[in-house]
């Protein structure tokens, strides 16, 4: 778990040493303004996200086809308290980031 909260904690930039973490480029330079950054940002998800559709496997839809539906997992929309108990843990991670 350590290393996820390190991760969470570098991501919302409550960690000192991501302030300065220099973006390179493809040939290795670094980016000199932030609208670089983040356009290298853009194709790199960009990239990674819009990809062809992988190939049908059979397998994987006969198992799907013989799947039984599992009446404990609740599909109703989260109660009130349910998403203050998520974002108190949220608060909980973030807390330990800071600290």
């Amino acid at each position: 778990m350590g290393s996820v909260f390190r991760t969470v904690c570098i991501i919302s930039g409550k960690d000192a040493s991501s302030v300065n973490v220099p973006i390179a480029k493809q040939d290795g330079s670094i980016y000199n303004t932030m609208d670089e950054v983040i356009d290298r940002w853009r194709e790199h998800y960009e990239s990674v996200l819009n990809h062809a559709p992988g190939s049908p496997c059979q397998v994987l839809d006969d198992i799907a086809a013989e799947a039984q539906e599992d009446i404990s997992v609740s599909t109703d929309e989260p109660s009130l308290g349910e998403v203050e108990r998520a974002i108190s843990k949220l608060r909980n991670v973030y807390t330990h980031c800071i600290a």
